[in-house]
């Protein structure tokens, strides 16, 4: 199970890490809309998260605006060198979500791959990409 904690309310985990006690429970905490709110690195490290997602207002703009492909990248990165997956919000075409498979980021979402599902879709969703997945993973080893 995972829990996404925006970074307005991560102001209240000043003095705790939350995935002290969860780790164990197979719990993972992840940084929700990184770079869009009180970011601080000293909060990255304090806190020990799983993964830092990565705002929309980045990734929606990253084919037209450098700063914020920069930024992607940078935040890319920095994941990549702590250990941590990065998520990119608000994926909304192939051409985003191919530039941001380059800079190494593996996990991803938006309208790009579908729209909001209610669970019994999702799941079904999440088995049919997972087929498919696992059909072109034995067709190509």
């Amino acid at each position: 199970m995972e829990f996404e904690i925006t970074e307005t309310a991560l102001l209240r985990f000043r003095h705790r890490r939350p995935g002290d006690h969860n780790a164990a429970a197979g719990i993972s905490i992840a940084l929700d809309d990184f770079g869009a709110g009180y970011s601080s690195l000293s909060h990255i490290h304090r806190l020990g998260f799983d993964k830092l997602k990565i705002d929309k207002s980045f990734v929606m703009n990253f084919d037209r605006d450098a700063r914020c492909m920069n930024i992607t990248r940078s935040v890319a990165n920095l994941c990549q060198n702590l250990g941590i997956a990065s998520v990119a919000e608000g994926v909304e075409s192939e051409e985003i979500a191919e530039g941001l498979k380059a800079m190494g980021v593996r996990l991803a979402q938006g309208y790009h791959f579908s729209r909001p599902l209610p669970l019994e879709l999702a799941i079904d969703y999440a088995a049919r990409c997972e087929a498919a997945a696992s059909s072109r993973n034995s067709l190509s080893a």
